[in-house]
Parts: structure tokens; C-alpha cells; sequence
């Protein structure tokens, strides 16, 4: 476990070194926080994590998150991590806000006192970030997900403020 971290995290630096170098007029990255809820033994929690976004053009980017969360409910362990990615593509650009379609997935392990379940979910939808200075946006997801869980596979809509939301600062 700590080595694909530590993995993704040097993936994560050297990307953002690499562009940084050959910066564009059209690319923009920035870091930022996301959060994600699932179903962990029947109880919704709020996974956070960090992200990292790259606009390739003014239509085309890409969005990635790592995320931990370690908590203790009625005195056992809740372990979970996430690892996910998503293509973006405006669809409506106005002065402050852009309007884009995402399709990604994310994988990872919840662990529940002791026990441990893998984590798998693919989606697609709509996203809507809205630009509070040039380098410093709010966002938010609507998408449609299949989530396979171990003994708890969804299909469905979610989406709400709080749980698909993020913030983003740019470079």
C-alpha cells in the first residue's frame, strides 16, 4: 500500500515539474481538495482527498485524486483508500464559470474491523466549476455511477454539495 502511493505521488510530482517546464499559454494545472462519500459497513463517510487537475487545452483535461480516510466507529478501525481519475471536456465556457462532461472511475479498499473489501466505481456525468479569482475555483459533480462493493453493488445517481465538491488553485 505504501509503495503505490508513493508511486502515484512521484507520478503526481514529476507530471507537474514536466509541465511546469514546458507551460503553455493553454495548459493550466492546478491542486486542490475533493471529497467522495461511500458506503463503509453500512455507514456513509466522507472520503477525503487530494487532487490534482490539468487542463490540456481550452477543452480537453483530466482530474486525479488519492484519498485516505482512518476513523474508529463503536471502537473498531474504519481504514479507506482511493485512488481515481477522470477525462473532462467543456462543454459551455462563460466569463467565470465552465460547464463539462467527466467519465472516470476510482478503485480502492475500505477496511471494517479487520475486514476488507475492494472498491470499484465507473461514472459518467456533468460537473460545473465556477472561478472565484483567476487561479481559485469552486466546484461540483453530478454523475451517474456503477459501485461494486464487496456484498453492496449500486447503480444510481449521486450528487450533492457536499459530497461531490471540491476546490481547486491553479498554477
Amino acid at each position: 500500500m505504501k509503495r503505490i502511493v508513493l508511486v502515484m505521488a512521484t507520478l503526481f510530482f514529476v507530471a507537474g515539474l514536466s509541465l511546469a517546464e514546458e507551460k503553455k499559454e493553454d495548459i493550466k494545472f492546478g491542486l486542490g481538495y475533493s471529497q467522495f462519500i461511500i458506503n463503509n459497513n453500512n455507514n456513509d463517510v466522507a472520503i477525503s482527498q487530494a487532487a490534482y487537475r490539468i487542463w490540456f487545452n481550452d477543452t480537453l483535461g483530466a482530474d486525479f485524486t488519492l484519498g485516505f480516510q482512518n476513523s474508529s466507529t463503536n471502537g473498531e478501525s474504519n481504514n479507506t483508500f482511493l485512488l481515481g481519475g477522470k477525462v473532462l471536456g467543456k462543454i459551455v465556457s462563460v466569463k467565470s464559470l465552465d460547464i463539462y462532461w467527466l467519465a472516470g472511475l476510482n478503485f480502492g479498499s475500505t477496511s471494517v474491523a479487520g475486514e476488507s473489501s475492494s472498491l470499484f466505481r465507473l461514472c459518467g456525468g456533468v460537473g460545473a466549476e465556477y472561478y472565484l479569482l483567476p487561479c481559485l475555483s469552486l466546484l461540483t459533480e453530478l454523475d451517474m455511477s456503477y459501485i461494486s462493493q464487496k456484498d453492496n453493488n449500486q447503480f444510481g445517481i449521486f450528487a450533492s454539495w457536499v459530497p461531490q465538491a471540491g476546490v481547486r488553485f491553479y498554477f
